[in-house]
């Protein structure tokens, strides 16, 4: 509307990625698959409407060629990524559920002909086109399209590479470079079609291409990389020194030591928005959680917990905090700390809470041996749903009364647990097992409050 014939191309190319920028504020894929075109393009001004709740791996990876000397008989086709991509393709169709929905990104129009030409030839053509909507693009022709998955078929060898005639020189281009333009557009856009995973299949390492795609695979690898890493003090809360001490202590124990390669550690995680995005029905505030805690099992699936470190003025109540001691601290946490645990343990995620009564003198040693317990439960369960089942049902439970938290062992047991004849109410609050085992607590003559926290 604003542009005519006298403006120049490059008055055009800013108009046009000024209006891109307006219209793409929001990105449905997660924050790390969006972080080229957010850095290089918008300024850092692209937002992503995912948070990612699932390990780094499962939104981007590399996967090199086996065979890294072969020679490709054909110009700008390459057969070896291609059966790298058709073979996870058709293990993928071995699933009977719904499917993700999958795009193949190549450089060259030759590659796409090539792919084309396989589909056409194979049984199971039919089944990739319809259950996992399998469309193939050039960097050219992807504009508009989304899918779940793209993988992105590089096709450049050691023996023959022509992604400079692709991509740009550079990232870094002057305003009198149209094609230089082009191409970094055309760069931006194939870049930005996925919404759950990016996979890149390249047939040389990634530190031997040149230019900008250079740049481009070496920002996802970096992306990748720190993700892998463990988190720093920097990334926690300024506003709470404990909990960068408990993150110090985390990485100290055995646990996390022995599951390095499996194990992911994410402060200040926005578990209540990113239960949102899951949940469309999710009706709870946006709780950000001190540490999110995930750990890939042996058989591939995924045990998550929260870590809260309860600063004593903000999670506990302050009128009664002379009452509050290391076996009731349970009983005094505030409602709304004793709803959040309740809704997050209700969508199967476990909750460990530190703070000045059970910290001990040996920090390190508690976190290891509660860490080992929270997560040899995962073990044990059958699977996540039936986990998740019965937290739903311990949820109820709590809220009809039927179970009751024990203010010793934190343990929800049944009522019954808790009959007290000698006691006014009938009911206390230590369950029958914890009352035998310690002698009656004597507090200067101050009667503990029996309150329903449910």
């Amino acid at each position: 509307k604003n542009f005519n014939i006298s403006h120049s191309v490059m008055d055009f190319f800013e108009l046009t990625n000024n209006f891109s920028i307006q219209l793409r504020k929001h990105f449905r894929g997660y924050p790390e698959m969006i972080s080229f075109s957010s850095k290089y393009v918008y300024d850092e001004g692209l937002q992503a409407l995912k948070i990612r709740g699932k390990p780094i791996e499962e939104v981007l990876e590399f996967v090199q060629v086996p065979d890294l000397e072969r020679i490709e008989v054909t110009k700008n086709v390459n057969e070896q990524e291609a059966d790298i991509i058709f073979e996870r393709l058709l293990n993928m169709l071995e699933d009977t559920g719904d499917l993700p929905s999958v795009a193949i990104i190549t450089p060259f129009r030759d590659q796409v002909s090539y792919l084309q030409r396989r589909i056409s030839n194979m049984p199971e053509r039919d089944a990739l086109l319809k259950r996992i909507k399998l469309a193939i693009f050039t960097f050219d022709t992807c504009q508009g399209e989304e899918r779940d998955i793209i993988y992105y078929s590089m096709v450049a060898t050691r023996q023959q590479d022509a992604l400079n005639f692709i991509f740009p020189k550079s990232l870094d281009l002057s305003e009198d470079e149209v094609d230089g333009n082009l191409k970094f557009q055309r760069l931006n856009v194939g870049l930005s079609r996925g919404k759950e995973k990016l996979v890149f299949v390249h047939s040389k390492p990634l530190d031997e291409y040149s230019n900008a795609i250079h740049r481009v695979l070496n920002h996802y690898q970096s992306v990748l990389t720190q993700a892998k890493k463990l988190p720093d003090a920097k990334d926690t809360d300024a506003k709470s020194p404990m909990e960068a001490k408990l993150l110090e202590w985390l990485k100290a124990t055995s646990f996390v030591n022995q599951h390095t390669d499996n194990l992911e550690i994410i402060p200040q995680f926005e578990l209540g928005s990113y239960l949102k995005a899951l949940h469309p029905t999710y009706q709870h505030p946006a709780y950000k959680v001190d540490f999110l805690l995930r750990l890939t099992m042996p058989d591939g699936k995924i045990s998550q917990c929260v870590i809260e470190y309860d600063g004593f003025e903000y999670h506990f109540d302050m009128q009664q905090r002379n009452s509050i001691q290391a076996d009731n601290w349970y009983s005094y946490l505030t409602s709304q700390d004793v709803e959040r645990e309740c809704v997050l343990e209700s969508f199967g995620y476990k909750m460990m809470r530190i703070n000045r009564f059970n910290i001990t003198n040996d920090p390190i040693t508690m976190l290891d041996g509660k860490l080992n317990g929270m997560f040899d439960e995962f073990l044990s369960a059958n699977d996540e749903h039936d986990f998740i089942s019965n937290m739903n049902e311990k949820m109820e439970a709590l809220d009809s009364g039927d179970l009751r938290h024990c203010s010793t062992c934190g343990e929800a047991k049944p009522i019954e647990d808790y009959y007290d004849l000698s006691l006014k109410s009938g009911v206390g609050r230590k369950c029958s097992h914890c009352k035998t085992q310690s002698k009656p607590s004597v507090s200067g003559g101050v009667k503990y409050r029996i309150r329903r926290r449910f």
